[in-house]
């Protein structure tokens, strides 16, 4: 997620130290409770920066837990479909996807965000692959609905089988059962 513009802002100029100790922070309160039991001031408190300090960078929680999310990963640009859905929806990531989608609910701006940093990133993965536009939509909500349904995170394989299925061949559909195209 790109920082957000230093220019025209007010008080002390913001220090990159304390910014990694923000996203660590949260990261680590992240791995022993949900963030939706996680506040700002408790971050500020671990990180042992200022709640001010915090919203200078981020304006929610959301925001701030979606960059660490995406911090810790270490993608190429050119990452395939099958790269990018590995990296984002298998073990412990997976979970914290769910958990920001959950926050999104009620944050128009990370959900803003989420599409532009995350979904559509993996859309334009697809789009240089050889996977058709419904088979891709159909891999992307198999995985989101895993992960928003299932107590057990996904293995990296079987994130890889799930994406794999969709790489394979038509299968015949309802719509087109012994060559006719049905309505």
């Amino acid at each position: 997620m790109p920082e957000t513009s230093t220019d025209n802002r007010r008080g002390r100029p913001r220090c990159g130290k304390a910014r990694q100790c923000i996203l660590d922070a949260a990261l680590q309160m992240k791995a022993e409770k949900p963030i939706s039991r996680i506040s700002i001031e408790g971050i500020a408190r671990y990180a042992g920066t200022g709640k001010s300090t915090i919203y200078r960078w981020w304006p929610s929680k959301g925001l701030l837990f979606l960059e660490a999310y995406l911090h810790k990963r270490e993608v190429p640009d050119d990452a395939s479909f099958a790269d990018l859905a590995v990296e984002y929806f298998a073990g412990g990531c997976g979970r914290m996807l769910v958990q920001l989608l959950g926050e999104a609910q009620h944050d128009a701006a990370l959900m803003s965000a989420l599409h532009t940093e995350l979904f559509d990133r993996m859309h334009s993965a697809y789009q240089s692959s050889d996977m058709s536009p419904g088979r891709y939509e159909s891999a992307l909500g198999k995985l989101v609905f895993h992960l928003m349904t299932q107590p057990d995170a996904f293995t990296s394989d079987e994130v890889e089988q799930i994406v794999a299925a969709y790489y394979d061949e038509e299968k015949p559909t309802l719509r087109s059962v012994a060559g006719k195209v049905l309505p």
